[in-house]
């Protein structure tokens, strides 16, 4: 897991695990993209309830690296239905009041 609980509904901390080497196989200075898309999988999971979600499109968007040195937010909500039978989950990522990036990820009903 990426995602530590918060309380909150739809909210997450990222965790860096830099000990994780399927995500984490060399050193480095910030987190990698694919711990974030990690996330936002784990997240989408999570707010849809679903045991699998598997997605069928992803679409990214990065602004600025994850740092180790401040925590990350991770929210997710569902998108509104697009009437193509696909369920869409909205991930952003936020650290220090700033939005990192944003992942927009579907599945299959």
């Amino acid at each position: 897991m990426v995602l530590a609980p918060t309380g909150w509904p739809g909210r997450w901390q990222l965790r860096t695990d830099v000990g994780n080497t399927a995500l984490y196989d060399h050193p480095v200075d910030h987190v990698p993209g694919l711990v974030l898309i990690e996330a936002a999988c784990q997240a989408a999971q999570a707010v849809t309830g679903r045991a699998v979600f598997s997605p069928v499109e992803v679409a990214s968007a990065y602004a600025h690296y994850i740092e180790f040195d401040a925590p990350c937010w991770i929210d997710a909500a569902l998108v509104p239905p697009a009437g193509d039978g696909l369920t869409r989950v909205e991930v952003t990522g936020v650290q220090d009041g700033r939005a990192a990036f944003s992942v927009v990820l579907a599945s299959a009903a």
